[in-house]
């Protein structure tokens, strides 16, 4: 499915495949696929085997020409599907948080004393970014937490 999701951009009239961790968005009507977090966790818990390297190799030389870099490398997964988050305090009550564009599409949450709300993102072409706006953080004696969903 990673494969799928990197393959199929709708470029060349093809369907442009995502994977997602919202549920409701998986239907037969769009072309959301997957729920990453679970392909994540099952990616890290079942590392690529010689099996899987073997059908790897018997598809591209007998089938499609091509190869699978999941298969091939899959440390490149993270590189693809996990972000690089960087934090930074902007001003005394702001905080600048990044990530780069292959995860444009989550959402940023924010922990307050009321539980976690989500934080809308305007958009770059360098990826999401957010600049948050904390209430009073010199005088809140509790932590902040944030978290990408």
């Amino acid at each position: 499915m990673f494969y799928m999701d990197v393959r199929y951009e709708g470029t060349s009239g093809e369907p442009n495949l995502i994977l997602t961790d919202i549920p409701s968005q998986i239907n037969s009507s769009n072309t959301f696929m997957g729920k990453l977090g679970t392909l994540l966790a099952w990616h890290y818990g079942d590392p690529v085997s010689p099996a899987e390297r073997q059908r790897n190799d018997r598809v591209f030389a007998d089938f499609q020409r091509n190869r699978n870099p999941f298969i091939d490398h899959p440390e490149w997964v993270d590189a693809v599907f996990r972000p690089t988050l960087k934090i930074a305090r902007v001003s005394n009550d702001e905080v600048e948080i990044f990530w780069e564009i292959g995860f444009s599409n989550a959402l940023l949450e924010v922990r307050s004393l009321h539980g976690w709300a989500g934080v809308e993102a305007p958009k770059t072409n360098q990826g999401a970014y957010w600049v948050v706006r904390e209430a009073s953080p010199a005088y809140v004696p509790v932590p902040v937490f944030y978290r990408l969903r």
